[in-house]
């Protein structure tokens, strides 16, 4: 990938050696960039000063452990607070807290069931979990970590105990990782503009030491003229070539397209979507945007996603739409598989093959496909729909419908049922899918 900080210096030193190598001319652009860095250094600091206003000012907690299980719970151990449904042998997974009743907002607290927190100095507990559980009246600015029945030293007396308590702040993790992405990238841009500069400076000591005389380089200059310029628009097409290739990635050409190629391709960009005890799928549509259906993400303000690596991400739903049944998903992981939507339905045909791609219930942590024909495509109260006779199960809610060249064509919503009732899955058709993520800047 070509940075734009990087392609700015390519162009500037192309042309500088279709110029006059004036010594000038470096120092008006060290100017130029030495203000630019003035101003991110400036920038770079309030944000640290945020970050720390955080750590001095989060609420510092005890934090135990406890297990699903009678007497650390209810009689219903495998229920949360808020209804939440969860298996009790992977309750270590769900990265789920019980908050003592001080910290909870319906007892005048900050925080609510479904908010995220930061947990800081807490050992290897540190980490962003999700409420979901309140605890006896009897604790006081306590964050209970839920865990799984097997998990040594988390007995009701140990979980309970001085000497495992740990003193923590609570962060809320919103605010927290806004600040923290806009650090990074901040970081980023000064090194690559400290990287430029140093650049400009190395050729312009090079040309410097090179040249006579002024008169000589301008000469120089003027005889390469064309060269440079070629260069220059050489720089300029690899810039492009290179951003090309990146949003296509996932694209299969037109002459080579075939439903196996496509199915991998469509597999490595699926992820798990947990909402509580319920899960569903959503897939990567680029910069870190997940896009899954509405009912998936029902009721919360919040999900995990679980990628196939294994790795769990506390994730933010940032707009959703109940009517088309899509609800749109910010990670913070970054992966290198990023489905694209395509740019049209190039065939409508029913009986044309297209997939559908998800973690179907039976199936733990892998994706899966399965391959069908479109039936038929039609408006549901002016939403576009897509019918299909390929195989859909619950945990399928979310996924792409794809055709077979990788391309995402809908998103994956129901299916109906019954004894007399076989191949009638639905998806939201690729007209409404773009409707809904159009306002979204997708490299």
């Amino acid at each position: 990938m070509i940075t734009l900080e990087k392609a700015i210096a390519g162009i500037l030193a192309v042309t500088l050696v279709n110029g006059f190598f004036s010594t000038t001319m470096f120092n008006e652009y060290k100017e130029m960039y030495s203000d630019k860095i003035e101003r991110l250094e400036s920038e770079n600091s309030e944000l640290r000063d945020e970050l720390s206003h955080y750590d001095e000012y989060g609420i510092e907690v005890d934090v135990t452990m406890y297990q699903p299980v009678y007497p650390q719970t209810d009689m219903t151990p495998n229920i949360t607070a808020d209804g939440t449904r969860i298996r009790i042998s992977k309750a270590s997974q769900y990265k789920f807290v019980a908050l003592s009743r001080n910290l909870l907002k319906r007892w005048g607290g900050p925080f609510d069931y479904g908010d995220f927190i930061l947990l800081k100095g807490a050992g290897n507990k540190d980490g962003v979990y999700q409420v979901r559980d309140t605890m006896n009246p009897k604790w006081v600015n306590v964050v209970d970590i839920l865990e799984s029945e097997n998990v040594v030293n988390a007995s009701a007396s140990a979980a309970k105990s001085a000497s495992s308590a740990n003193a923590s702040s609570i962060i809320a993790e919103k605010n927290a990782t806004s600040a923290e992405d806009k650090l990074k990238k901040l970081d980023e841009k000064l090194s690559a503009i400290n990287k430029t500069i140093k650049e400009i400076n190395e050729l312009s000591e090079k040309i410097t030491k090179d040249s006579e005389d002024a008169s000589t380089a301008a000469k120089q200059a003027m005889a390469s003229s064309v060269e440079a310029e070629s260069s220059a628009k050489t720089a300029s097409k690899s810039s492009e070539d290179a951003k090309k290739s990146a949003t296509a990635a996932t694209q299969i050409n037109d002459t080579t397209c075939s439903f196996a190629k496509s199915a991998q391709i469509i597999l490595n960009g699926i992820v798990k979507v947990q909402n509580g005890s319920n899960s569903g799928t959503g897939f990567h549509i680029g910069n870190n945007y997940i896009l899954t259906a509405e009912h998936v993400v029902k009721g919360a303000s919040g999900v995990i996603i679980k990628y196939q690596d294994g790795e769990l991400i506390a994730s933010n739903i940032i707009k959703r739409e109940p009517e088309s049944d899509l609800a749109l998903i910010k990670s913070t992981k970054i992966i290198e598989t990023t489905l694209s939507l395509a740019t049209n339905l190039k065939n409508n045909t029913p009986g044309t093959v297209i997939g559908a791609a998800g973690f179907p219930i039976s199936v733990d942590n892998e994706g899966s496909v399965t391959k069908g024909s479109l039936s038929r495509i039609f408006l549901e109260d002016a939403i576009e729909t897509i019918q299909t006779d390929a195989a859909l199960n619950p945990g399928n809610s979310g996924g792409p419908l794809f055709d077979e060249c990788a391309q995402v064509i809908g998103v994956i919503t129901k299916k109906k049922v019954g004894s007399t009732i076989e191949g009638m899955g639905y998806g939201t058709g690729l007209t409404t899918v773009k409707e809904f993520i159009s306002e979204l800047k997708i490299d």
